[in-house]
């Protein structure tokens, strides 16, 4: 329980990404349990058949076969959590239906409603994606069978298997879906954690130089497509070779994780930051126009500025450029890279501009 608690707690905030995240995974498992269901129905239609000697039973049993199968069929194609709990409690209900109006008029209604009675909720609680869902679900399968169980049961020993089974059935409902459901959160979590890992820079935090040029070139994309604008900064740390020669590595690190703290500080959740290699780093800022990618520009140098050394400050030169209608990402980082190189050329601790498009002069 305590796992339930601190896998809840970590999924506050993704909840609907994680449900995403459950149906896209335990969707095919579903309809080929519920296909596997509509065969098991049948079966127990044949086997009225068989008891009576007749096929009578067979034909007020197929519309039910039919719901059955359209419902598995939805549940098969659906994107959406909430149709995905829809389809299934529909399901359960015609099921369950279904094997009461099988069981009606059988000499022995006990015996045909207990396994569907007990099993239905049992089988389907792994699958329920959400909890109302499963509360829902179960309640109307129980509500379908039981009471007429109840009142069916034509001695006291009927009655109390009727009753044991329902005590039995409903906790272990319970514990299957909450076990299940506690798998999946914590599967979620380490997916999500991996996924993470392999994404950032294990150094700084920020996004390593794979996950940040996928990331960009989904942004730049996405910015031609509504007409955004979107800025690229090119960082480079000054002299950054003689600070590790002269200090050491472990020095080289830390001035490379205080100048990623600070960029990440200055900019914007939806900016995308990124170190692309050694003392490098890249930012793209989207609905940002190149007046202001300057100023951040100038604001982070003055910010890394302060950032103190034994003997001096650390600097940086930076290369701003602005995303020209149907530039490509590569295009505009190259530029935004020629610009930090110029401003190299010009005395580092400064902040060069690509022209449209960028020359070197």
């Amino acid at each position: 329980m305590l796992d339930l608690i601190f896998t809840r707690a970590l999924l506050a905030d993704s909840v609907d990404q994680f449900h995403r995240h459950a149906l896209a995974r335990l969707r095919p498992l579903a309809v080929i349990v519920m296909v596997f269901t509509v065969f098991a129905y049948v079966m127990f239609i044949a086997g009225r058949c068989v008891l009576v000697m007749s096929a009578a039973p067979l034909l007020p049993a197929l519309p039910f076969v039919l719901g059955l199968s359209l419902c598995a069929w939805a549940n098969g194609r659906t994107q959406s959590v909430g149709a995905f709990g829809v389809c299934g409690v529909l399901y359960v209900i015609i099921l369950q239906v279904g094997a009461l109006l099988n069981a009606l008029d059988a000499p022995t209604t006990l015996l045909w409603l207990l396994p569907t009675t007990l099993l239905v909720p049992m089988c389907a609680a792994p699958f329920w994606l959400a909890r109302s869902h499963f509360v829902v679900g179960t309640l109307a399968s129980y509500a379908i069978t039981m009471p007429c169980m109840l009142h069916l049961s034509t001695t006291r020993e009927e009655m109390v298997l009727a009753i044991m089974w329902f005590i039995i059935g409903l906790p272990s409902a319970v514990t299957f879906h909450l076990l299940f459901y506690s798998y999946r959160i914590q599967h979620f979590v380490l997916e999500a954690r991996l996924a993470d890992l392999a994404a950032t820079d294990p150094l700084t935090g920020v996004r390593n130089r794979r996950d940040f040029l996928a990331r960009a070139q989904l942004i730049i994309k996405e910015c031609a497509a509504n007409g955004q604008v979107a800025s690229a900064l090119f960082i480079d740390i000054d002299h950054f070779k003689s600070i590790n020669d002269k200090y050491g590595h472990a020095m080289g690190d830390r001035v490379i994780t205080q100048v990623a703290n600070v960029i990440v500080s200055q900019t914007r959740t939806q900016d995308l930051v990124g170190r692309l290699g050694g003392e490098e780093f890249a930012v793209l800022i989207t609905t940002c126009p190149l007046a202001t990618a300057i100023t951040l520009a100038e604001r982070l140098r003055v910010e890394v500025g302060g950032i103190p050394m034994p003997d001096g400050r650390v600097s940086v030169s930076l290369g701003v450029a602005e995303l020209s209608p149907g530039e490509s990402l590569a295009t505009l980082l190259e530029r935004a890279d020629y610009a930090m190189l110029d401003a190299k050329q010009r005395g580092r601790d400064r902040v060069a501009v690509a022209e449209n498009p960028y020359r070197i002069a």
